[in-house]
C-alpha cells in the first residue's frame, strides 16, 4: 500500500504514513534543513540522536551525500526487512521530492530569465521608437517641407531651388542612414 500512495505523500501524510508502516507512530523523517541541521515534515527543528539506544536511524542518501534519515523505534531492528523496505520507499519519496524541488526552481529561474528578455526586447523596442520619431521621423518631415517649398520655387527662382534639391538629397541620405 505504502508504494502505491508514496508518489503523492509529501512531508506530514509521507511520515505518517511511514510510521504507520513500520508500526512507529513516533516515526520521524528528518531531512536537511538550509543549515546543515535537520528538520521534520513540518519544519521542526531535529536531534538525531547520537548514542545508540531506544532509536535508531537510517540515512537516506543521494549521490553518496546524506540528505535525510528515518529516526525510528530500535525494536523494529528485529525486522530488517521492514526497515529496508520502507527505508527504501522513504528513499524514493524523499529524491522525487527533492528532484520535484529542483525542477520547481530551475522552471522559476527559466520563466525569471523568459521575463528578462522580454522586458529586455520591450526597451530596446521603444528606444528604437524613440530614434525613430526624434531622428529618421524630423528628417522626414523636414524633406517632405523641402519638396514642397521647392516644388513651389522650381519656375521662379531654379538656382534656390537647386539649392534645396541638394539638401533634400542631404537630409534624405542621413535619413537612410538611421534607418539602417
Amino acid at each position: 500500500d505504502l508504494f502505491r500512495t508514496m508518489r503523492t505523500l509529501r512531508g506530514p501524510e509521507l511520515q505518517a504514513a511511514l510510521a504507520k508502516t513500520m508500526g512507529d507512530p513516533a516515526l520521524v523523517v528528518a531531512r536537511r534543513g538550509r543549515d546543515g541541521g535537520y528538520v521534520d515534515a513540518d519544519g521542526a527543528s531535529v536531534q538525531l540522536p547520537t548514542v545508540p539506544g531506544e532509536r535508531r536511524i537510517v540515512p537516506v542518501e543521494r549521490d553518496g551525500h546524506q540528505f535525510a534519515a528515518l529516526v525510528y523505534d530500535a525494536s523494529l531492528d528485529d525486522d530488517p526487512e521492514l526497515v529496508e523496505a520502507v527505508g527504501a520507499a522513504a528513499t524514493i519519496a524523499l529524491e522525487n521530492r527533492l528532484l520535484q524541488a529542483q525542477s520547481d526552481a530551475r522552471l522559476a529561474e527559466l520563466q525569471a530569465s523568459r521575463q528578462r528578455l522580454v522586458t529586455a526586447a520591450d526597451a530596446e523596442r521603444r528606444r528604437i521608437e524613440r530614434n525613430l520619431h526624434d531622428g529618421a521621423q524630423q528628417r522626414l518631415v523636414t524633406l517632405a517641407l523641402q519638396l514642397s517649398l521647392i516644388k513651389r520655387r522650381i519656375r521662379d527662382d531654379p538656382g534656390y531651388a537647386e539649392q534645396l534639391v541638394a539638401s533634400a538629397s542631404d537630409e534624405l541620405a542621413q535619413s537612410l542612414a538611421e534607418l539602417r
